[in-house]
């Protein structure tokens, strides 16, 4: 039976006041005797992924370390990044270097056929825009760039020193994976990896940039955090969603590599709560504004589709008859 739940909670916990679709599961048992019987009930919902203090990033390429910007990189810029109109491409809480054939540009400037910034350019080689926003203080020290990047994006703070981290209730949200080479065109929703390198296949779309209603699958963007390691895009691959670079140490350690190598195409937001010391290789981001409103933190991001949430039990909502 399906009706409808008034307050059903995000993934913090938090009473989310949109109405909300929820399935009830009932369970009968009966005695061996046939005398007596028992029955259960539950109410599961979707809830968003992101819960209702995260973010949609603001920037293209987001990281709270060094973002070195050599090679042959594109960076396409969030036209709104900084407010009506003004465009934010990278975003760091250190500094940012650029060199090389290295260039940040608008929306209108991007290429999709070359995936390049062919006009319309705000960054280029060495010079840097003001799209790239560099050396911002902490919130809490009086800047602007978010102390914990994890509660920034997810609303839900990685406190590695708790017990268990706070880390661990989007980690259990996640489909939990331990090969990257697995992903592909019908993955979606919020998936973590862990293991020593996250290697994404060559010549393949991970993600899919809007649900196909001519299929019976749900197709959507991905959520792809990648736990204490390396990471590696391949030729030609086009990633539709948001990758996170997630260190749990404390303060965060950079990876020892992040290549992004032959041309691979992220439609949507990258992001890291260290630095990107080891960066490298011809890639580009394009900041996509269409997909990361699929992954839009409750209440605006609550429905039933299970590539933006997870099912969760309605809380108080257990019966035993």
């Amino acid at each position: 039976m399906t009706t409808i739940c008034p307050t059903p909670k995000d993934a913090a916990g938090a009473a989310v006041t949109t109405p909300y679709n929820y399935n009830v599961f009932r369970a009968q048992g009966t005695s061996s005797d046939g005398t007596g019987t028992v029955q259960v009930e539950q109410q599961i919902a979707f809830a968003a992924n992101i819960a209702a203090g995260g973010a949609i990033p603001n920037a293209a390429l987001t990281a709270a370390g060094i973002v070195p910007m050599g090679g042959n990189y594109n960076v396409v810029a969030n036209p709104n990044g900084g407010g009506p109109g003004v465009p934010v491409s990278v975003w760091s809480h250190s500094s940012v270097s650029g060199g090389g054939s290295a260039s940040t540009c608008n929306q209108s400037g991007y290429d999709s056929q070359t995936s390049q910034c062919t006009s319309d350019q705000i960054t280029s080689g060495g010079t840097m825009g003001l799209d790239v926003v560099q050396n911002d203080p902490y919130v809490s020290a009086g800047g602007r760039f978010p102390d914990d990047v994890f509660q920034y994006f997810f609303g839900v703070s990685a406190d590695p020193t708790a017990s268990p981290p706070g880390w661990q209730t989007v980690y259990n949200m996640a489909q939990q994976i331990t090969d990257c080479s697995t992903l592909g065109p019908t993955s979606g929703g919020l998936i973590w990896y862990t293991g020593s390198l996250c290697d994404l296949p060559s010549n393949t779309t991970i993600g899919a940039a809007t649900d196909d209603p001519a299929t019976t699958a749900t197709e959507g963007p991905v959520i792809l955090v990648a736990q204490d390691a390396n990471f590696k895009m391949n030729a030609n691959t086009v990633f539709n969603g948001v990758i996170f670079l997630f260190s749990t140490a404390s303060p965060p350690v950079s990876p020892g590599s992040v290549l992004l190598n032959g041309g691979p195409v992220v439609n949507g937001a990258f992001l890291a709560n260290s630095g990107l010391d080891n960066l490298s290789g011809t890639y580009t981001v394009k900041y996509d504004a269409s997909i990361l409103a699929q992954l839009a933190p409750a209440p605006s991001g609550n429905n039933n589709n299970p590539i933006n949430g997870h099912p969760a039990d309605v809380p108080g909502s257990w019966r035993d008859f």
